[in-house]
């Protein structure tokens, strides 16, 4: 109930788009709201991106282990968000065993701009962003987590399950 289908349907699009760069994407949609919701009710509110971050890790390599592939690949960028520190990003890697490759790692807000914009996606990141950003003012990060204490409310909300 989270995700729209307005953004499930601008998601299709984007990959549309994408796919004329190379080999077809697929979009798998992972039902998350219980896990979401299991996240807010059993942790601290300032480490709810973190641990959603660290479950979403958790799904997605054991869909890449059933689909045999070989790494996760996503666009964070450091520093872009709190959530992007390389402390932040190693305490959500902790979890996972597969290799994840982040292409846009080295690049500042403005370079991926005008990547997207060359590529003719700002239109979708525009409404991508204003979707995701209602969703964080909803949240206060903490940018350096410790991480036993991530680890003690990770084990809490699997056992919640």
């Amino acid at each position: 109930p989270y995700t729209q289908f307005g953004v499930i349907y601008k998601l299709y699009d984007l990959l549309h788009v994408l796919n004329k760069y190379q080999d077809k994407i697929n979009l798998i949609i992972v039902p998350f709201t219980k896990i979401q919701d299991a996240i807010y009710n059993f942790c601290p509110e300032s480490y709810a991106i973190t641990i959603m971050r660290r479950m979403m890790y958790r799904i997605s390599e054991q869909i890449s282990k059933q689909r045999k592939c070989l790494a996760i690949v996503n666009g964070e960028s450091i520093g872009q968000v709190a959530s992007q520190t390389l402390v932040s990003m190693q305490t959500i890697n902790e979890v996972i065993n597969t290799l994840v490759i982040r292409p846009l790692a080295v690049f500042d807000k403005t370079d991926i701009i005008s990547i997207a914009k060359k590529l003719k996606l700002m239109i979708f990141l525009f409404d991508l962003l204003k979707i995701a950003a209602l969703f964080l003012l909803l949240n206060h990060l903490k940018l350096h987590q410790k991480v036993k204490m991530l680890v003690i409310m990770n084990q809490n909300l699997i056992g919640s399950l």
